[in-house]
């Protein structure tokens, strides 16, 4: 299956990687790989804006814009 790299704005330790898995995971989204500022994940049937909103009420935002993808 066709994997997606996502960016996730302000993961600064394991424990915001555990939050970011859990949230993934919850959403029943298939994590390939997942460390600091990014996921791997298995393409599938997943809404973004619902992943986004989901890590914005802890913290995080998916980066969406390669310009601040390579500031962040």
């Amino acid at each position: 299956m066709p994997v997606k790299n996502l960016y996730i704005k302000n993961m600064v330790c394991d424990r915001c990687i555990s939050t970011v898995k859990s949230i993934l995971t919850g959403m029943g989204i298939r994590i390939v790989d997942i460390r600091l500022g990014e996921a791997v994940v298995e393409d599938g049937e997943f809404s973004l804006a619902r992943l986004d909103m989901q890590l914005k009420e802890v913290g995080f935002e998916l980066i969406k814009d390669q310009n601040v993808r390579l500031t962040e």
